[in-house]
């Protein structure tokens, strides 16, 4: 059975467009009190400054068709229009999921050279479908399942945030350095950076898989959700060939973009395209896990908008400049500490970004249905479908060290060989929860000593150049 006729309706006489905000993408901030939209699809800036209030439909003007409902304090760009409804409740959810599903109507209406910007005549005459007595059940329904995304999305942004406090927690901030670690440029560190290709993706379904800026997300993870191909040479393949451990860098995007990196740790064969640089580092010095936390830290992420040159529309920033940048420099040891600990944090993530991707299947199949057939209402419990992680559901639990587990521990990974002192530390600091340098220093000492367990030789240079150093090994 189908559903009665609608009668039709523009948004110009459904809501009102509220004046535009005076405020600039640039003046967001990371955390604040209200959500801050942008022309962006995703809301990913905050403030502690509204300039709205109310249930309003927010669409941004310049760039790509983006739209989203909001109900309560907020505050946009001025690249923003802002609609409040001017009659029933529901209204603004329902015109919202209804261009949701039909973006395709926004994106008729970017016009102009360069970037394109949809205008308010344009905006004011799209004409919206009234299923008035459905109203109601289409906008519970559909708002069950986007409420679905966004527990979806709050695991992940909590996952994210684990990472993030991991990093000062091992590291301190990098703003103040608290821990007084060495400042290198990265070119110091770095063993070879590569432009990616400058061709174009024209491939349509053949060629290879290539990673344009796109793919690497503000907060810095790949996203391969919009993918390209390219024809290139057996040559250019091998060239321009994302390894694992690449650290891909967006030299040139918008001002507040441009600098994103993420890792590349895919199996599949992918190409890097020109607006990106491939960075990989010395091993002995650096791990590609510690500077992508470090340049997507709030204090890299300033440093890297400080370097970008800018043009009218667009911020560079060349391969020399990104040498020029300074990172601070721990122990790779405590690096590798580090990259073991995130990697638990970044495989659970992985998998909720899995359950995201099913959520949003899910809400595109309910709005198909919803204005095209009956509804009938199915009860879409949000309620225990997700556990959001914590620290301490997700990290996993180490044993606590203590002075009789040292030599058991020493025993099993060091039964006949002689190690250094830095081999065991970086060993006891991975396997339990509680290291303390000082404390195995003086249990090391007792060893030698009065318990004499240990034994310790000392090694003389063999050669010019070379540093001497002591080993200890198990007494049989």
């Amino acid at each position: 059975m189908s559903m009665a006729k609608p009668k039709y309706l523009t948004i110009g006489e459904l809501f009102t467009f509220l004046p535009k905000s005076q405020a600039k993408a640039g003046d967001a901030q990371e955390e604040g009190e209200f959500p801050f939209f942008t022309s962006s699809q995703e809301t990913i800036k905050r403030t502690n400054q509204a300039g709205y209030s109310g249930e309003c439909l927010i669409f941004g003007t310049g760039g790509h068709p983006s739209v989203h409902c909001y109900k309560g304090m907020f505050q946009t760009s001025t690249d923003c229009f802002v609609l409040q409804a001017d009659s029933k409740p529901f209204y603004a959810q329902y015109v919202y999921f209804y261009l949701k599903k039909n973006r395709h109507i926004l994106a008729k209406g970017f016009k102009g050279a360069g970037i394109k910007h949809i205008s308010k005549s344009y905006l004011s005459s799209i004409s919206i479908p009234i299923y008035e007595d459905k109203i109601p059940q289409i906008c519970y329904l559909l708002s069950q399942a986007e409420k679905l995304i966004e527990l979806r999305k709050q695991a992940i942004q909590i996952l994210e945030k684990l990472v993030e406090s991991t990093f000062i927690d091992l590291f301190g901030n990098p703003e103040k350095n608290n821990k007084k670690w060495e400042y290198v440029k990265i070119q110091k560190i770095a063993a070879k950076f590569q432009y990616g290709t400058s061709m174009l993706a024209d491939a349509g379904d053949d060629g290879i898989s290539i990673i344009r800026m796109n793919n690497i997300t503000y907060k810095g993870y790949i996203d391969l959700t919009d993918t390209k191909k390219i024809y290139l040479s057996a040559n250019e393949i091998k060239k321009y060939t994302a390894q694992k451990g690449d650290l891909l860098f967006n030299r040139t995007n918008s001002r507040e973009l441009v600098g994103k990196c993420a890792i590349w740790n895919q199996e599949d064969t992918f190409v890097v395209a020109g607006y990106l640089i491939m960075l990989r580092f010395k091993e002995e010095l650096a791990l590609p896990e510690f500077v992508w936390a470090f340049l997507n830290s709030n204090y890299g992420k300033h440093s890297l908008i400080h370097k970008a040159k800018q043009t009218v529309n667009m911020a560079n920033i060349s391969a020399s400049s990104l040498m020029k940048i300074e990172v601070f420099l721990p122990p790779l040891s405590l690096q590798l500490k580090y990259k073991q600990i995130i990697a638990e944090l970044l495989i659970t993530r992985s998998k909720m970004q899995s359950h995201l991707k099913e959520a949003e299947s899910l809400l595109q199949s309910l709005m198909q249905q919803a204005f095209t057939s009956e509804i009938k209402l199915n009860a879409i419990s949000v309620e225990n479908i997700i556990a959001i992680p914590t620290k301490e559901t997700i990290m996993p639990q180490k044993p606590s060290l203590e002075k009789h587990n040292l030599r058991e521990y020493i025993q099993q990974h060091f039964p006949v060989s002689a190690f250094r002192f830095g081999e065991l530390e970086e060993k006891l600091m991975t396997h339990f929860a509680n290291y303390q340098y000082k404390e195995v220093q003086k249990w090391i000492v007792e060893g030698l000593s009065e318990e004499a367990w240990l034994a310790q030789h000392f090694h003389k240079p063999k050669e010019r150049g070379e540093e001497a150093f002591v080993s200890l090994k198990l007494k049989p």
